[in-house]
């Protein structure tokens, strides 16, 4: 985890950047992911987590855990006792479900508790017996995926097919995707993922910009997190976006409907619009 630039008013908020796990293909992983991490860091706001349960040295210890499938590694703490990757788990989730018992903003949509539940039985599961869990863990699918075609092949553990294998469960493309006949549980189908490629969530920033880009494309030179640059007859404008929880549909709907061209956006922003250097790059 960083504290990364906050693609927002920085003295207002900051970003932490999660980069473990961006592999995932398991759109129940993905979900117990984000959602789990969300609940660890409202219980780490609150300071409802173990005191001892810190690790001497986190990011040797993620890549030890990750190249363990046993799950047998014990971890080091600060302290000097060592702990393994599911008991560590199952400490948490015991702060999360104590945490979750007593608040009540669960800060996930209401869905905490279907999160613990499933956390659990991963937890239950991968202890148990990890190849119960080849429809929601991506490693265990995996492993299920190369073990099956090595013993049918005769293939060595670093056999450059297996390797092939291994980067081929990740394609994204759907004919050639692995991870598509792996037996995954799914949580949204394939129709509502293809709108969400062009239909941008109502109730954040990503309601404007999106809106925007997809009216009025001829005029939008960039786009990112904190603003949309404009090309206008009298040059570059920029509509600075610093707050996430405004652009929704609820604040821009109206304004946006009445529009009859990014000219009528502009004015109607007239007091918070910046006017641009040209880059070069453009």
């Amino acid at each position: 985890m960083l504290f990364r630039s906050p693609h927002a008013d920085p003295t207002r908020f900051r970003r932490l950047h999660v980069i473990a796990g961006d592999a995932n293909m398991s759109q129940v992983a993905t979900w117990l992911k984000v959602g789990s991490t969300a609940l660890v860091l409202a219980c780490i706001e609150d300071n409802v987590l173990p005191e001892w349960l810190v690790i001497a040295d986190p990011v040797t210890e993620v890549r030890r855990v990750s190249h363990d499938p046993s799950l047998g590694h014990a971890v080091t703490l600060v302290d000097g006792r060592t702990i393994s990757a599911l008991d560590m788990q199952r400490e948490i989730h015991a702060s999360v479900s104590g945490w979750l018992a007593r608040t009540e903003d669960d800060c996930v949509g209401g869905e905490g508790s279907a999160i613990l539940r499933e956390w659990g039985r991963v937890i239950d599961g991968l202890e148990t017996d990890p190849m119960t869990m080849t429809d929601t863990v991506d490693w265990v699918a995996k492993r299920r995926i190369l073990d099956g075609y090595a013993e049918r092949h005769g293939m060595a553990p670093m056999d450059p097919r297996l390797r092939a294998i291994d980067l081929q469960y990740h394609d994204m493309r759907q004919e050639k995707c692995l991870a598509v006949r792996a037996g995954l549980r799914t949580m949204v189908d394939d129709s509502d993922a293809t709108m969400a490629v062009s239909v941008p969530p109502d109730s954040t920033r990503a309601y404007f910009r999106g809106r925007c880009v997809a009216t009025w494309p001829d005029r939008i030179v960039s786009a990112n997190w904190d603003g949309i640059v404009v090309d206008t007859p009298d040059g570059l404008m920029r509509i600075p976006m610093m707050d996430p929880s405004k652009g929704s549909r609820a604040h821009m709907q109206t304004l946006l409907d009445e529009a009859c061209s990014m000219d009528d956006v502009l004015a109607a922003l007239s007091g918070g619009v910046e006017r641009m250097e040209p880059d070069p790059g453009w």
